[in-house]
């Protein structure tokens, strides 16, 4: 019994562990099928700005791949009536429809709200890739002036 245990550790040895299990009639591990990733969407920005004043950068990223120039993605205030403006295209009231550049794993775009309170921005593909939750933004009345008056008396 000890001359087959070393037979096997010499054998394992010189031809490795898969061949030799092949060799000595136990079965092989299956090896895993093709993982077949699907592209997903995510999101980022400012979570608050000013009514009537242009956000700072939004980002919209690919994971799992890059747009090829002619795929689309919808992004919409719900029909609170701002202004996206997109890093690429034309900017829309309300709903914009992107088509990133080819090549791409990403691209931003700025809110300008023209209401205060909360706004769900919604980010949307037609390539049926996974979408990323919705995010919020919250649009503040913009800072009142002070007007004082001085009155002389003559």
């Amino acid at each position: 019994m000890i001359k087959l245990s070393l037979m096997l550790a010499l054998l394992l040895a010189l031809i490795g562990a898969a061949a030799a299990q092949d060799i000595i009639g136990k079965p092989r591990p299956a090896l895993p099928s093709s993982v077949v990733v699907t592209p997903a969407l995510s999101a980022s920005g400012p979570a608050s700005g000013t009514v009537n004043v242009a956000s700072t950068n939004f980002t919209v990223t690919l994971a799992n791949a890059t747009f090829n120039g002619a795929q689309t993605v919808t992004i919409a205030d719900g029909a609170k009536g701002g202004t996206l403006t997109p890093s690429v295209g034309a900017p829309g009231t309300s709903t914009v429809v992107v088509t990133p550049t080819n090549g791409a794993s990403s691209f931003t775009f700025i809110y300008t709200p023209v209401t205060t309170g909360a706004i769900t921005l919604t980010i949307s593909n037609a390539q049926a890739w996974s979408n990323p939750a919705p995010l919020t933004y919250t649009s503040n009345a913009a800072a009142g002036g002070q007007v004082s008056l001085v009155l002389g008396i003559p």
